[in-house]
């Protein structure tokens, strides 16, 4: 079976393939440099400048990708002939889903709180939200029928990503700390009972002191990505 890129496909896989390329590189130096003795002083610039380099080329990859971001919607709207004020409803679902816009409607607004967050013996802390939670929330959301969604106004969209790092969440490479306020753009009704359904996300995360609290809201605004 034979697979094709578009322009844009091959853009981007272009980009990700440098920016792999050079930390490769990067790494691979550090590794090499990393078993000669700290007090040898040339080596220690050597390995220093080399981590100040793989700094800069992470921020780089990081620059790109956000030019590439702006060259995709520029590219749609291209294609399209569109715009996001069109009146076409097809045309504003697309560009909802990619997050190019603002959306506004009612829904529910979740506030997720961690009590009594404590040390525990291999020194991660206990009783405080993991991004596998907050992933499982999420879907739990969109299987609800949710149209919009933002964790602490963090837009999600197709290409968001959830994960931990250092006791913290991070979307879309922005480190959110607690109280999670989440907003969700759908039925009210179909968004509380899923979360609270017997054996569901709310009454497991009950068991590790983290309330969640659902209020209903009849206008939300929720920002473009």
């Amino acid at each position: 079976m034979k697979f094709h890129l578009s322009e844009e496909g091959k853009f981007k896989f272009f980009i990700f393939m440098i920016g792999a390329i050079v930390s490769s590189i990067i790494t691979m130096q550090l590794v090499r440099y990393s078993g000669y003795a700290e007090t040898d002083s040339a080596m220690v610039k050597k390995i220093e400048s080399l981590a100040t380099l793989l700094k800069e080329s992470n921020q780089h990859n990081e620059e790109l990708s956000s030019e590439v971001l702006k060259l995709e919607k520029e590219i749609f709207e291209l294609k399209h002939g569109i715009s996001p004020n069109g009146t076409s409803k097809q045309v504003r679902e697309m560009y909802q889903l990619a997050g190019f816009t603002d959306v506004i409607g009612n829904g529910a607004i979740i506030t997720i709180t961690e009590n009594n967050a404590k040390m525990n013996e291999q020194k991660d802390y206990a009783n405080i939200l993991q991004s596998d939670d907050l992933l499982r929330l999420i879907n739990v959301l969109k299987s609800a029928g949710a149209t919009a969604i933002s964790v602490n106004n963090q837009r999600l969209v197709v290409t968001s990503e959830i994960t931990n790092a250092e006791n913290c969440i991070v979307i879309n490479k922005k480190k959110i700390s607690p109280p999670y306020i989440i907003k969700v753009i759908g039925d009210f009704d179909a968004i509380n009972s899923s979360l609270k359904i017997r054996g569901g996300i709310v009454e497991y995360l009950s068991l590790f002191s983290i309330d969640v609290k659902i209020d209903k809201k009849d206008k939300i605004t929720i920002n473009s990505y």
